[in-house]
């Protein structure tokens, strides 16, 4: 199989940024490098000036699948997710086996992120704990936790291991079963 290197957000839709809820946007937030008005739509202002905006469709996993297979794609499977992470290693995290104990995996420190780089496959997975990732198990959502364990307060490790390889969770799926746009997946392309 063939996984695509970096994740896609499902459900956006790519908008002018001329339209009026944009212009409206960059006017109230005009030192944003991103705005997002809930889960209907938003913006990123590129280093160059350029304004990418975009709309929220609302998807179930259905939906999507329905999709990539109308493609010739589909979602990861539990286990290839979790072996795509691990890129094949035994490690806890797709970076080894430590992490910081003294900060979480959100804050931009400049001598640690590891876990913001592609791990050894190329693949960029399992790098914020707030990003929830789709596969084809629906009772299932491996990785990233939607953000649950940091404003859970569970303290530093615990922020960290969403990121872990094996980590799951049986219950995400519950709060996403109004649609699942807004999170990532990493579309395959199946080989005979």
């Amino acid at each position: 199989m063939l996984v695509e290197i970096k994740p896609a957000k499902i459900g956006l839709e790519a908008i002018s940024s001329e339209e009026l809820k944009i212009q409206n946007l960059l006017q109230d937030f005009p030192d944003s490098p991103s705005v997002n008005c809930g889960d209907r739509y938003g913006l990123e202002r590129g280093n160059d000036g350029s304004v990418a905006a975009w709309q929220i469709i609302s998807k179930t996993q259905e939906d999507i699948a329905t999709e990539l297979a109308a493609e010739g794609l589909r979602f990861l499977s539990f286990d290839e997710w979790e072996y795509a992470c691990g890129a094949g290693s035994t490690t806890l995290f797709h970076w080894g086996d430590f992490s910081p104990s003294d900060f979480y995996p959100t804050k931009n420190l400049a001598d640690w992120k590891l876990h913001l780089q592609p791990n050894l496959f190329g693949l960029h997975i399992a790098q914020n704990p707030y990003d929830c990732e789709i596969i084809s198990d629906t009772h299932t959502v491996p990785g990233p936790d939607g953000g649950c364990s940091i404003c859970g307060g569970m303290g530093s490790f615990l922020s960290w291991l969403p990121l872990a390889t094996a980590y799951w969770q049986p219950d995400v799926l519950e709060w996403l079963d109004e649609g699942i746009s807004g999170n990532f997946m990493g579309r395959v392309i199946p080989l005979p």
